[in-house]
């Protein structure tokens, strides 16, 4: 149900909703979180890679993507990243972490 909901949602065919599954009910996985969200959000979706690193209970994520896709994904003025910073800190907090930096990196 979850994943007919995300195609629908984000125009996602049923192999690349595969990709994504929902957490566990009460667990929110951060990382999980901003790939899906810079995934929905690219037009190239092939190029779109989320690494993090953990430093302790510090989280660090980088986002690659493709040059064509950094303006979609940044936003106007920053807002879109700002909201997707703003849900990875919500839910690093949940999993009592702290998300140090998020960084949209071209490869």
């Amino acid at each position: 149900m979850v994943k007919k909901l995300i195609s629908k949602l984000f125009g996602l065919d049923g192999s690349d909703a595969d990709r994504f599954q929902a957490p566990p009910p009460g667990e929110a996985d951060p990382v999980m979180l901003v790939e899906f969200l810079t995934y929905s959000l690219a037009g190239s979706k092939k190029e779109v890679k989320v690494k993090a690193r953990e430093e302790g209970s510090d989280l660090l994520i980088q986002i690659f993507c493709a040059k064509s896709d950094m303006g979609r994904i940044i936003g106007k003025k920053g807002r879109t990243i700002s909201a997707i910073r703003q849900l990875a800190t919500d839910a690093a907090a949940r999993k009592k972490q702290k998300l140090k930096k998020l960084d949209v990196v071209e490869p």
